[in-house]
This record gives C-alpha cells, sequence and structure tokens, in this order.
C-alpha cells in the first residue's frame, strides 16, 4: 500500500523509571503518513464484568495502516489529530502473498468516550 496522502501519527510512551521504582515520564515520536479505518461504533453498558463502575461507553475499534519498520508497540498510545487511541494487541506487518514482502504495519486501535 502505498501511503502518500495520509496523516503524521503521534505516538506516547512511557519513559524509562527512576532508580526507586517511580514510573517515567511520557515521551513522543513521530510515524507517518498514516491511514485511519474504523469499523461501526459499539455502545457498551460498563458494569464489574466490563470493568467500568457502571457507566455507559462508546467504544470505536479502527485500524492503523502505517509504513514498515515504524515503532509502536503494544503499550503505545496513539494522537491522531488530537484524538487519542489504545494499541490494541501487537501491531503485525502485512506482506504480499506472492512475494512475502512486506506493505505495511497493521495496528488496531480503539477510542473510548463517555
Amino acid at each position: 500500500m502505498n501511503i502518500t496522502r495520509g496523516v503524521m501519527v503521534t505516538v506516547w510512551r512511557r519513559g524509562p523509571g527512576g532508580k526507586f521504582g517511580d514510573g517515567g515520564s511520557l515521551v513522543d515520536h513521530e510515524i507517518g503518513p498514516c491511514l485511519m479505518e474504523f469499523g461501526p461504533t459499539d455502545d457498551v453498558d460498563g458494569g464489574p464484568a466490563a470493568g467500568d463502575d457502571f457507566r455507559t461507553a462508546d467504544y470505536a475499534d479502527g485500524r492503523l495502516y502505517a509504513p514498515v519498520g515504524s515503532d509502536v508497540l503494544a503499550t503505545d498510545v496513539l494522537e491522531v489529530e488530537g484524538v487519542r487511541y489504545r494499541v490494541k494487541g501487537k501491531p503485525n506487518v502485512q506482506r504480499y502473498a506472492r512475494s512475502n514482502r512486506p506493505t505495511n504495519l497493521i495496528v488496531r486501535v480503539r477510542e473510548v468516550t463517555g
């Protein structure tokens, strides 16, 4: 996939902690150009089974298509045009079926509002 007119994405990651075990500060870097693809929005009633405190939330799942070699981890938070998304699972590299040549990095993301 040739991504020439995509958007730049900011990747937020927790930096290394201090010697006393405290969490590090957030550090960021940019990747791109990337494309975003979204699925339908799900309305979910929260509760203990959903990990919420009995509130209603909207979940929007999507995929980010980034250039091969982009630095994205499963624990990162991505910011696209001012909206933050959590990475769902490990990013994987999509490959052509015949040549096995890598085409792009696919990152599943989720935005939670509500």
